[in-house]
């Protein structure tokens, strides 16, 4: 069996359930919060006191990396 290894920078697309959506640089391994995090939609504390409701409006999006 072959082993592709998937590790890198990818491009991501985060698309809200209203089908709005934008493109980001994303890294395998990681996470798409992280990702986030990143490039500055999110907090760099994201899971501190009130910053986690940051989060809620991403939690039921699709992620599409390629």
């Amino acid at each position: 069996m072959a082993k592709i290894n998937l590790c890198g920078a990818w491009k991501g697309k985060c698309i809200f359930p209203n089908k709005e959506e934008f493109s980001y640089e994303g890294t395998v391994p990681g996470s798409a919060i992280n990702d986030l995090i990143t490039i500055g939609k999110l907090p760099k504390n994201v899971f501190w006191e009130k910053n986690a409701d940051s989060v809620v409006e991403y939690e039921n999006c699709d992620y599409v990396y390629t």
